[in-house]
């Protein structure tokens, strides 16, 4: 039988929804892996506390997963006091995995330190998933480091074929140790949302963004469509460190029309308050907000960046637009706004390629495929060793 140990990094606090898109991914994986009869462990490397990680791993555990939480120990503010305190919690999880070295060792979002700890513990058969295209992975040490994992008999899982080409291509990883295995998504709930909470009428044209207030995700350009369509309502959703430039950027451009709702313990389900879901970030792994809007009808505007044209069927679930150019998003938009044959047209490919694509149980089945693998792999490793 399958045994697996999840390693998942979380932070709470800081006006900022810690169950983010890769979060949720890993929790959904985890627990789906449970109900399939696999061995399934948890183990949260915990910084800050809240509500919202106490609500997640609850569900987690009432699915069948273990869950350990090693805590960050309280102490000072100072640099110097974080980094001891964070090297304690490493140190911590690799005394925690080495009851773990017969078991697959599943790691997610930090590439250096949960491999060190593994490896510390005697772990051998592990597995990364790689949730993003991240620029900073073409660095030559982090090429290397890909390498060296690659070498070791590490396998990688890829959100998206665009993640794994950009692996493969750009940060130089064997071919035959990145696997894409896409996300698996539940189908939500249909909900009535009220727009009357939020002082809107059922006459207003809302486009909505949800996401991190950071660089990657190209807000401005949004803000700045905004300016040039101001009878139109964007509600932005997310928390990050360029709240306050953005809202300077309103501001600055008399978007009275623009709203930050700052994060949101929900923010999937404020999506039937749009009229289009607008994401123009300039490089994207997945984008998690897109397979949350198709499985709930609303149109999507979003960049031909990243994985982004992948998930939309290149164009056929969505307006795809240039994430350098204003005009090509308000373009866009219009065009939606103004043609509810094509709107309708999106949503049912959208729902239907969203269902076919990221079904939950094809991911587990995928997973389970790739864990069987790695473990037939290394017992015919050891006994041509021995």
């Amino acid at each position: 039988m399958i045994a697996v140990t999840h390693i998942l990094f979380l932070s709470g606090g800081n006006g900022r929804n810690a169950i983010s898109g890769a979060e949720r991914h890993i929790l959904t994986l985890v627990q789906e892996l449970a109900s399939r009869g696999v061995d399934t462990e948890l183990v949260v490397l915990l910084w800050n506390n809240d509500s919202q990680i106490e609500m997640a791993l609850a569900k987690a555990r009432a699915s069948g997963v273990r869950v350990w939480v090693l805590e960050r120990r309280r102490g000072g503010p100072g640099l110097l006091s974080r980094l001891v305190r964070d090297l304690d919690c490493w140190r911590r999880l690799s005394l925690v995995l080495r009851d773990s070295r017969d078991r697959v060792v599943h790691m997610h979002m930090e590439l250096v330190m949960q491999v060190i700890a593994a490896r510390l513990a005697g772990c051998r058969r592990l597995v990364m998933t790689i949730h993003n295209d991240e620029p900073l992975y073409r660095r030559r040490p982090l090429q290397v480091w890909f390498g060296r994992l690659a070498a070791s008999g590490m396998r990688f899982i890829a959100i998206t074929d665009h993640v794994r080409q950009y692996l493969v291509t750009s940060v130089g990883v064997r071919p035959d140790s990145v696997t894409t295995i896409k996300y698996g998504v539940q189908v939500p709930a249909r909900r009535s949302v009220s727009r009357f909470g939020l002082g809107l009428t059922d006459t207003d044209f809302v486009v909505g963004f949800v996401g991190r207030l950071t660089a990657q995700k190209n807000i401005q350009l949004l803000i700045r469509a905004m300016a040039l369509r101001p009878d139109i309502t964007c509600l932005i959703v997310g928390e990050g460190e360029l709240r306050s430039d953005l809202e300077s950027l309103a501001r600055t451009l008399g978007c009275s029309n623009v709203r930050f709702l700052g994060a949101q313990s929900d923010a999937a389900g404020l999506m039937p308050l749009f009229d289009v879901l607008c994401l123009p970030s300039i490089w994207e792994g997945l984008g998690l907000v897109l397979l949350e809007a198709m499985l709930q009808d609303v149109p999507i505007v979003a960049s031909r960046a990243g994985a982004i044209p992948e998930v939309l069927d290149n164009g056929t679930c969505g307006v795809l637009i240039d994430p350098s150019m204003v005009s090509s998003l308000v373009d866009a938009i219009d065009s939606i706004r103004t043609d509810p044959a094509r709107r309708l047209a999106l949503v049912r490919a959208a729902r239907e390629h969203a269902t076919a694509a990221y079904g939950v149980g094809r991911m587990g089945d995928e997973t389970c495929r790739l864990y069987g693998e790695l473990c037939r792999n290394l017992t015919t490793a050891s006994q041509e060793a021995a």
